[in-house]
């Protein structure tokens, strides 16, 4: 088994979006290190006749991919429910002892694959350092060129060391369950990044296979880090309605990337408090799903409990009903 040192390689997940797809590739083929990247790409077969056109341009286009060091295509005829996203996975860690996981509606800077070699080379052999991250949410403001440590990662742009341990090794259902029962992980998260509370009951339901939900759990419940450009190389254009698990958001789509290099350096990154956090992903999550989370919380923590459920759902319902009045009157802190 050969182990390719020199940079990492990149995956990307599509299924029947050319256009985004195809901005991906582009994007990540304007970064100079693109020449030295192995690009795997997992391109699900058709659920249906509508989406079998679709699916046949966008392998036509990666047929013509030119400026990677090689692209390895998985792509079965049959569609797989997502499947093959795990056998591509499979087959991309005999051969590499770094990668970059994204999906297809992903844009990265031309300084992105720099940061994220960089980062590997520097942390592989720090064991508090889990993940590297190429995403940055709107909302926080820090010194250019810098990077920062955070307790948690963000699944846009999701950078791997295989010898650390990566998605397939992780049982997403135990995870969030162990998550869900850890008073201080949950404290934590909720001042911190309130949006994952609901996405965590959903997991440990067994109804959201979500790699990044998990992914974000070990780091918690493990006290690991993530090492962060302290602006962000990687931005999202799937916000235009085009996705399955997000509607319309006009700050995310229209998102700015970093337009100069990252200086990573091993004991110079910026830290941030728990408080200094919450500041800024209550940009995007609202304060009045803080107040939500512990309900859900606790509602979880007591599912066996008949008229506590009831009471707990009633609160919620309170929950949703004040959302409504506060979008009416156009508040921005409207995400309870």
């Amino acid at each position: 088994m050969s182990i390719h040192l020199e940079n990492a390689a990149v995956f990307v997940t599509v299924y029947d979006r050319q256009i985004h797809f195809k901005s991906c590739i582009e994007s990540l083929l304007a970064n100079p290190q693109a020449n030295d990247t192995v690009v795997y790409i997992s391109s699900d077969g058709p659920k249906d006749d509508i989406s079998r056109e679709r699916v046949d341009n966008i392998r036509n286009f990666i047929k013509t991919i030119r400026g990677s060091k090689k692209v390895v295509l998985c792509a079965p005829n049959e569609n797989t429910g997502g499947e093959i996203r795990f056998e591509t996975l499979k087959r991309l860690k005999d051969n590499h002892k770094f990668y970059i996981i994204t999906e297809d509606d992903n844009i990265f800077s031309p300084y992105s694959l720099a940061f994220f070699n960089d980062a590997f080379r520097i942390y592989q052999d720090d064991p508090s350092i889990f993940y590297v991250c190429g995403y940055i949410p709107p909302g926080l403001v820090l010194p250019p060129g810098q990077t920062l440590l955070l307790p948690y990662p963000n699944g846009w742009g999701l950078g791997f060391w295989r010898d650390k341990g990566d998605l397939l090794d992780l049982d997403y259902v135990k995870l969030a369950k162990s998550f869900l029962n850890n008073k201080i992980a949950t404290k934590k998260a909720n001042k911190m990044i309130p949006h994952l509370i609901p996405l965590s009951i959903e997991a440990a339901q067994g109804e959201l296979p979500a790699g990044d939900v998990a992914a974000t759990h070990y780091t918690l419940l493990n006290n690991l880090n993530c090492i962060y450009p302290s602006q962000t190389l990687v931005v999202n254009r799937g916000y235009d309605g085009s996705g399955l698990h997000c509607g319309p958001n006009n700050t995310i789509q229209t998102q700015l990337l970093a337009n100069i290099p990252i200086l990573v350096l091993k004991g110079i990154e910026i830290r941030l408090s728990i408080k200094e956090i919450a500041k800024f992903e209550r940009f995007m999550s609202g304060t009045l799903s803080v107040f939500r989370n512990k309900v859900l919380i606790s509602r979880y923590r007591t599912r066996n409990n008949l008229l506590l459920n009831i009471l707990y759902s009633v609160v919620l319902d309170g929950f949703r009903l004040l959302k409504r009045s506060v979008n009416i009157f156009g508040n921005k802190d409207s995400h309870p």
